[in-house]
């Protein structure tokens, strides 16, 4: 019934279809309703109604969410009224594409929640989007997503949700160049969650500083901080921390040149993944990304080969371009090792592509590194073939 008025407003222009089983009003007809909304509607009318379709949205969000990142910790939340009708979901890439489908609207019931002051709402739909901003990144989206969650966290009042958010907000800041601000979040988050004796939380902004020290040239610094992590992670009994602190002290043993170090702290790491009750696929391919890495300074070519191969399968199907132009990196390095520039070009170019969607802080290396080879590649090609092009034949 409702498919059939859609294609009746549609046939008359007041509804335009955008895209399959996406339609959005028509810019008048908008208008109309909002003008009529106001004139007629009081304004706890119009509330309620807002905070229903906004409140829709949280829980249609969250169940996505539960699919997809079933195991990190999250705060309940109270409807005003149980909300109806929500998807379902066939598993978690439907999830994920649901959440990537609704990312304006969701970034929309977050804006209207705290403008309307509901912080307690805000910061949820804000906390909600977590899977959406770590498979996909929108590293733009997520630092007004979580710098609404902070506002929302901090008018709510809620210490643990103020902490929590300002760790994300040090992450984003740090992917995108903004280390002092990065820095500063992450001390603060670990400030607010001391206060209210979370351990955890203090160890989860402290790895975020960890990993901020990593990518901002400081490898030394950040391998004292990740094993400091591993042992903090280790007497909170908090498996599936301990597993992402091995991945990154694997990482940042290997920038430091201790290669064969790093594979073993990494295959320690995958023993943890590989023992979770709750699987986490991604964070196993992370591993290979990172035991590939490791594998390459070490000499091991041929197993690194295979295990970036596999990394690069593994985050393609999952769906983390991060991940898969990581993969990418590292098999064209191998290339590179071997002598096969034409390889390594080819995997450099889809690698950067990748890193200037995600506008990471990867792509200047990369891009860096692309040009050289391409010029490269370029000086060691065939005279003969060079001169047909110059003369036009």
């Amino acid at each position: 019934m409702a498919r059939n008025l859609l294609g009746e407003l549609v046939e008359v222009s007041m509804v335009d279809e955008i895209g399959e089983d996406r339609f959005r009003l028509h810019d008048l007809l908008r208008l109309h309703a909002r003008q009529r909304c106001v004139r007629h509607d009081g304004e706890t009318e119009r509330a309620s109604a807002l905070r229903a379709v906004v409140e829709w949205y949280l829980a249609a969000a969250g169940r996505a969410d539960r699919i997809v990142s079933p195991s990190r910790r999250r705060l309940p939340y109270a409807y005003a009224a149980e909300p109806a009708e929500l998807p379902e979901f066939a598993g978690r890439d439907d999830a994920l594409d649901w959440l990537e489908a609704e990312r304006v609207n969701l970034i929309a019931a977050g804006r209207a929640a705290l403008a309307a002051d509901w912080a307690e709402l805000a910061w949820q739909l804000s906390d909600v989007m977590w899977p959406l901003l770590l498979y996909r990144k929108h590293y733009l989206d997520r630092l007004e997503i979580d710098r609404r969650g902070v506002a929302a966290a901090r008018a709510w009042g809620n210490v643990f949700a103020e902490a929590d958010m300002l760790k994300r907000l040090g992450r984003v800041c740090g992917v995108l160049g903004r280390h002092e601000e990065s820095e500063r979040c992450f001390r603060q988050s670990m400030d607010l969650a001391g206060s209210i004796d979370d351990d955890r939380g203090v160890a989860a902004a402290q790895q975020g500083l960890a990993l901020l020290h990593l990518e901002s040239g400081r490898p030394s610094l950040a391998v004292e901080e990740f094993e400091s992590l591993v042992a903090t992670n280790r007497r909170l009994g908090a498996a599936r921390s301990l597993g992402l602190t091995l991945i990154n002290l694997g990482a940042a043993l290997s920038a430091t040149g201790r290669h064969r170090e790093a594979l073993d702290v990494l295959a320690e790491a995958s023993a943890v993944f590989a023992g979770l009750d709750v699987a986490d696929p991604y964070n196993e391919a992370r591993v290979l990304v990172a035991m590939s890495c490791a594998g390459a300074g070490a000499g091991e070519a041929d197993a690194a080969w295979e295990t970036a191969t596999q990394a690069l399968s593994d985050l393609t199907g999952l769906g983390s371009p991060a991940g898969v132009a990581e993969s990418h990196e590292v098999l064209a390095d191998l290339a590179r090792r071997r002598g096969d520039i034409a390889a390594a070009v080819g995997h450099l170019r889809a690698a950067v592509e990748i890193f200037t969607t995600l506008k990471s802080w990867r792509l200047p290396a990369a891009r860096s590194l692309l040009n050289e080879l391409t010029t490269s590649h370029a000086a060691q090609a065939p005279d003969g073939p060079q001169e047909t092009d110059r003369n036009g034949r």
